[in-house]
């Protein structure tokens, strides 16, 4: 009967954590656990007595069963294992493979700062069912600084909850670890979790070469891109503005897209033909009247939508766009994305932009446009996510803003059941849309006609003439429905959005003299450091003026651009704030330091960033 008991504590308890943890992962439990079975769930684990009056779990394998945990002291295991983790103490995110009964989470949370992200991952539900039954889980469960995946209930959200979670600045502080005997009880599902994990570091840290690299140009094409707000929509005025059932082709320039190219033309005004940027030149080429382009790089090579015939098209964008791309297009503009500035400046006027998930790519991008719109019915073409031979896109298509570095090839599953190189960039827009649909459920049917190229788990595979026949019946002109659409500000409200927009100009001013201000403070303290004369009254002043003009800095609008024009210039500080100091002192010289080169960043943005708004007011 204390057995009972226990167990039925456990339970409970565990239960009432994990539904605020993880309803999802809740759930799955409840309906394969009763409180009146407290026994074992099946023979292939057991409870077993340690030396030191614990518990662990026996998992029967290979003929045999397999502890989980030593059998003298799992505590004392658990913190041996912690002991040899190199630079514990420095990292911002553990992701580890195995959780087991709990005991290495508690390990590895003592030496952990109180900042540091958990991602665990169980690779074995009925196990997770096992040790949720047994073993009091309520202290890993209510810490908010952990994320729980279970294999076959969650995982498909994992690595793109990672991807969201972890910016480019914890990339280098990440620790991969596994549970000790987890990689050997379940090892190909370690290898392929080290793979795609890895792989999503990989591309993370594109990401942030790309974001350190290219962040300057992004933030300029952000403000010249302001003189567009005038005629434009943006996303949330779209939804349901066509039927649910009209289908959306959305037409990427893969390798596969010659097979079906002339087969496209029997969709016109009979479907949603969404057009990524790259596909454009190719479509004009074969006479494919589209209804939209979708253009979402800031990189973007201006040669892909050159030609003339593209220019009245309507454009979904985002505000950083290449600013020389949309200043060829006097189409309709649609901002799928308000990034920072503009989705401060658009809720102030009651326009909420929706939580944007673009998954990396154009393709992705368009993919949600058109979810977001209310399609039930989605197309895809030219999706290939691998090479055909050497082969990257459709007839004489270029990859002109490709920046993967080509560790190892990489060979996947394709539609025709054969395996197939492909990139790790691609690899991950793949299990983008794969959780994407897996997340959408029923409320989506997703038609694969690419007629090659990787296989995406959770789409329909059909040829694209069939796909016409079956989903093609009602007539629609998407292209006119944008084309007439008023503008989301009508003249009355534009000359209030004109007056914040001009604005700019004043906190431009305010963040220069503010940051005048931070680096005198700051260069007072550093002087009292390197002349070995800390008076800690003059430094607590310094410090509190230094945290009030930071305060007055953060309140600009504007500072939500000029935060990611800066990132380059402030990249090592921000990796240097994730370390431990050994002293007080240590942590506040490093803290005056990153001040000083945050304020001297901020100084060169205002001097650089002026002229260009300057310019830009004049267009408006």
């Amino acid at each position: 009967m204390a057995a009972r008991r226990i167990f039925i504590m456990y339970l409970e308890n565990n239960i009432k954590e994990l539904k605020n943890k993880n309803p999802e992962v809740c759930n799955a439990i409840l309906e394969n656990i009763s409180k009146d079975d407290y026994k074992e769930i099946s023979k292939e684990f057991r409870l077993v007595d340690t030396k030191d009056g614990d518990k662990t779990v026996e998992v029967y394998s290979d003929s045999r069963f397999v502890r989980l945990n030593s059998i003298y002291s799992p505590e004392r295991e658990a913190l041996h294992w912690t002991n040899k983790l190199n630079k514990v103490d420095n990292i911002t995110s553990v992701v580890m493979f195995g959780i087991g009964t709990g005991v290495f989470y508690r390990s590895i949370k003592k030496v952990l700062n109180s900042s540091t992200y958990l991602f665990l991952y169980e690779p074995d539900f009925e196990l997770f069912l096992f040790c949720f039954r047994n073993f009091d889980m309520t202290e890993m469960l209510s810490d908010e600084r952990v994320f729980i995946y279970v294999d076959n209930v969650n995982s498909s959200s994992f690595l793109s909850d990672l991807s969201v979670k972890l910016n480019w600045a914890m990339i280098s502080t990440q620790m991969l670890c596994v549970h000790p005997i987890y990689d050997k009880l379940y090892n190909e599902k370690y290898i392929k979790f080290v793979c795609e994990t890895e792989q999503l570091k990989n591309m993370l840290n594109a990401r942030k070469n790309t974001s350190v690299i290219y962040a300057k140009k992004f933030t300029v094409n952000a403000i010249k891109n302001l003189q567009y707000v005038k005629e434009s929509n943006y996303i949330g005025e779209l939804k349901g503005i066509i039927d649910e059932n009209i289908p959306f082709i959305i037409v990427s320039a893969g390798p596969s897209l010659d097979k079906n190219i002339d087969a496209l033309k029997m969709a016109e005004k009979k479907s949603v033909i969404l057009a990524t940027d790259t596909a454009v030149k190719y479509l004009l080429a074969h006479n494919i009247a589209f209804d939209a382009i979708i253009t979402v790089d800031g990189r973007k090579s201006v040669s892909h939508l050159a030609d003339e015939r593209c220019a009245s098209y309507p454009i979904f964008t985002v505000p950083d766009a290449k600013s020389e791309v949309l200043e060829r297009n006097h189409g309709k503009k649609i901002w799928i994305n308000g990034s920072g500035y503009l989705q401060n400046l658009y809720s102030k006027y009651g326009c909420l932009f929706p939580e944007y998930n673009s998954g990396g790519s154009v393709a992705t991008a368009a993919f949600w446009v058109a979810q977001e719109i209310g399609a039930k019915n989605i197309i895809l073409i030219g999706q290939d996510l691998a090479f055909k031979g050497d082969k990257t896109h459709a007839g004489d298509i270029k990859n002109q803003c490709s920046e993967w570095i080509e560790e190892k090839e990489i060979y996947i599953d394709s539609i025709n059941g054969d395996k197939i190189k492909t990139r790790y960039d691609w690899l991950g827009y793949l299990r983008w849309f794969e959780n994407m649909i897996v997340q959408s459920g029923e409320n989506i049917n997703v038609i694969d006609a690419t007629e090659g190229g990787a296989k995406i788990s959770g789409t329909r595979i059909m040829k694209l003439t069939e796909a016409i026949d079956k989903y093609c019946s009602e007539k629609v002109d998407f292209r006119h429905i944008l084309t007439e659409l008023p503008a989301t500000f009508g003249n009355e409200k534009y000359k209030s959005v004109h007056r914040d927009i001009e604005h700019i100009k004043k906190e431009l001013e305010c963040v220069y003299d503010n940051s005048k201000t931070g680096i005198a403070s700051a260069n007072r303290i550093l002087q009292m450091f390197e002349q070995s004369k800390i008076i800690p009254k003059k430094v607590d002043i310094n410090m509190k003026k230094i945290n009030d003009v930071q305060k007055s800095i953060q309140k600009q609008n504007i500072y939500l651009l000029l935060d990611e024009y800066i990132s380059a210039d402030i990249a090592d500080r921000i990796e240097a704030a994730a370390k431990k100091y050994d002293t007080e002192n240590e942590k506040l010289y490093e803290t005056a330091k990153s001040m000083d080169v945050l304020f001297k960043a901020l100084l060169k943005a205002v001097d650089e960033l002026m002229p260009v708004l300057c310019e830009t007011l004049k267009k408006i």
